[in-house]
């Protein structure tokens, strides 16, 4: 490649190079850098456009851009550049753009030969960006930033020694949260507002329920289908769309304000210990969540979030073996074998066995569909706190909202329950 042919070649990558940038990618003269411009200037066609202002925005407007380039985006970019639009004080509004082809003929040309551009017909509306920032300000911001959102510096909460030899086990799956239910439609209103409600509620009622028992340690389940969609397109983890009441974000964030108030409120009576459960319908925001939690108590004493990634988690307690799952995937029938099997290392030491799971939105206890009783594991199906939606409704389900709390002693199993009714 030529001198020459490397400076047009730099020139059509880069229409505004300056003769001083062209010298230092070039090792050329002053002189011979104005003539190589001044030739590709006059061989380029003249390019026409209108800009009008005003106090709220911009418009450029030409009904002759031409360009080499085909690509909208890069149509624009080089149409803004033209204009000398300073794109870090503005942002595009909008943009259309219209397109069709010329032919320059070789004689105009000095290489001799017919050119082709596209006319583009161009109309473009910039506003002003609301804040301009300086890199002094967005570091100062960040730094601020930092500051409010360093990990809470939780105070150890000094319980008395428990030795009641309880544990409390508090099951709230399938809220459902985000999920929008219209009550001419479905029977009953639910969104965001009243699942935070309800939710909270049902936190109260069952730490005022197992405060008498003395618990020594806290097991909170937390997912299960505790949000209502897993993604930004308000679909299940398994893409079936859903009415959803609010932005993905705002439920998300909204949610884990919500989870870490309960657990806040648990903590003052004794270790809680959250296990996360990856639900169908929350199958991937339910283990953002237990991250989300995880990072927030990572120095916190009293708190120890189980999110493990298995779909099933197990907690041994004296002579009880607890298991835990949203129970959409497993085989009927197969839960106390897959107990036996997970839990093999607890398995033989344990005289009481049960798994806790959510799903069908409704209560049942299971001693035979899902194992031979002999099999000594019972399988508990825990209602839920949502309203029925659309779809549920116009399927004639039906299910008394509900969500329990248990008390195990490590001796005698399961000593106490309490039930929760909105």
């Amino acid at each position: 490649m030529t001198k020459k042919e490397l400076a047009i070649q730099l020139i059509e990558q880069n229409p505004s190079i300056t003769y001083k940038e062209l010298m230092e990618q070039v090792p050329c003269g002053r002189r011979w850098a104005f003539k190589v411009l001044s030739e590709f200037k006059c061989e380029r066609i003249e390019q026409g456009y209108e800009i009008t202002e005003n106090d709220k925005c911009i418009n450029a407007t030409s009904r002759n851009f031409k360009s080499k380039y085909t690509d909208r985006a890069i149509v624009i970019d080089e149409f803004l550049k033209l204009c000398e639009v300073d794109m870090d004080k503005f942002e595009i509004k909008s943009a259309r753009v219209g397109a069709s082809d010329v032919t320059m003929s070789g004689i105009k040309s000095s290489t001799g030969k017919d050119k082709t551009y596209r006319n583009y017909n161009i109309s473009i509306t910039l506003v002003p960006i609301s804040t301009v920032f300086s890199i002094d300000e967005l570091a100062a911001e960040f730094k601020q930033a930092i500051s409010n959102h360093e990990p809470v510096k939780y105070k150890p909460v000094k319980h008395e020694p428990a030795k009641s030899g309880n544990m409390a086990v508090i099951s709230i799956h399938d809220l459902h949260y985000g999920q929008m239910c219209w009550k001419p439609e479905a029977g009953e209103n639910y969104n965001i507002k009243i699942a935070e409600d309800v939710f909270i509620e049902a936190v109260n009622f069952h730490l005022s329920s197992i405060i008498s028992q003395n618990p020594e340690k806290i097991i909170f389940t937390i997912g299960s289908d505790f949000f209502n969609v897993n993604s930004e397109s308000n679909t299940t983890a398994g893409g079936t769309p859903q009415d959803e009441d609010s932005r993905w974000m705002k439920t998300y964030v909204n949610g884990r304000k919500m989870a870490v108030s309960a657990v806040d409120i648990l903590r003052n009576i004794a270790p809680v210990y959250p296990i996360i459960i990856r639900g169908n319908h929350d199958l991937e925001r339910a283990f953002h969540l237990g991250d989300s939690l995880y990072c927030w108590y990572r120095n916190c004493d009293n708190v120890d979030v189980d999110n493990t990634p298995s779909l099933r988690k197990y907690v041994m307690w004296g002579k009880c073996l607890l298991g835990f799952s949203h129970g959409k995937e497993e085989i009927k029938g197969s839960l106390p074998g897959i107990m036996a099997l997970e839990a093999k290392h607890h398995w033989s030491r344990a005289e009481y066995r049960e798994f806790d799971i959510g799903h069908v939105h409704h209560f049942n206890l299971k001693q035979g569909e899902y194992g031979l009783e002999e099999q000594g594991v019972r399988v508990r199906f825990n209602a839920s706190l949502a309203t029925l939606s659309n779809w549920a409704k116009g399927r004639g389900y039906s299910g008394l909202r509900s969500c329990d709390s248990a008390i195990w002693n490590k001796e005698k199993g399961n000593i106490a329950r309490f039930s929760f009714q909105p």
